[in-house]
């Protein structure tokens, strides 16, 4: 008799094993190159004058990010393609305007249904608690789905600078300075909870009273 355990196992590798072996050919591609590249690296590193510690946090620096792409290459490209395709979208958009159909589709305006964040919160529980394949499955919906309510979050804020800075370049750094963490972090949190909290609305109220 075979255990549940191992029993799951298996029907796991079954209905997932054409998303594995999709994965596994990627990975084994991706990992050819940081062979290349990880060991020109740290040579190029050491050249420099460093010394042999700094050296040493710089490769461990560098094979703990070659494991995390192995294990999630996929959520990082689907990540990616999130952030390209709201950037190609709404510049397309922009540039389209003053057409009705482009004067609808302002990146002000965004919002996440709230569908994804119970797919949010179901990725980031799987990834917590199971392991193997599931927390991969999980870790490379998560990553995505965190790139979509950064997005979220961004067009939250652009929604309020709009209304309080006139001048671009101001509005512009801003941008910019919330793609460093912990900054970004904070970003997709405003995107996450807009959902319940719906902060346009909150903000426009607060105005109105003022």
């Amino acid at each position: 008799n075979v255990s549940p355990d191992v029993a799951r196992l298996v029907d796991i590798r079954i209905k997932y094993e054409g998303y594995i072996a999709r994965q596994d050919r990627q990975i084994e591609r991706f990992a050819k190159l940081e062979h290349k590249l990880i060991p020109a690296a740290v040579e190029s590193y050491s050249r420099q004058g460093a010394d042999a510690e700094a050296v040493a946090r710089m490769r461990l620096t560098l094979e703990s990010g070659r494991a995390f792409a192995r294990d999630y290459l996929w959520g990082i490209f689907g990540a990616l393609w999130v952030l390209g395709g709201a950037v190609a979208f709404y510049a397309g958009a922009a540039s389209a305007r003053p057409a009705a159909t482009a004067e609808a589709a302002r990146f002000e305006a965004l919002r996440v249904p709230a569908q994804a964040v119970g797919l949010f919160v179901a990725s980031g529980a799987a990834f917590g608690l199971l392991s193997g394949v599931g927390r991969r499955i999980a870790g490379n919906l998560l990553l995505p789905l965190t790139a979509l309510f950064f997005a979220a979050g961004l067009s939250i804020i652009c929604h309020f600078l709009r209304r309080w800075l006139r001048t671009r370049i101001l509005r512009a750094g801003l941008y910019a300075l919330a793609a460093y963490f912990p900054i970004n972090v904070g970003v997709a949190l405003l995107g996450l909870f807009d959902w319940y909290v719906d902060f346009r609305r909150r903000g426009g109220e607060g105005t109105e009273r003022s």
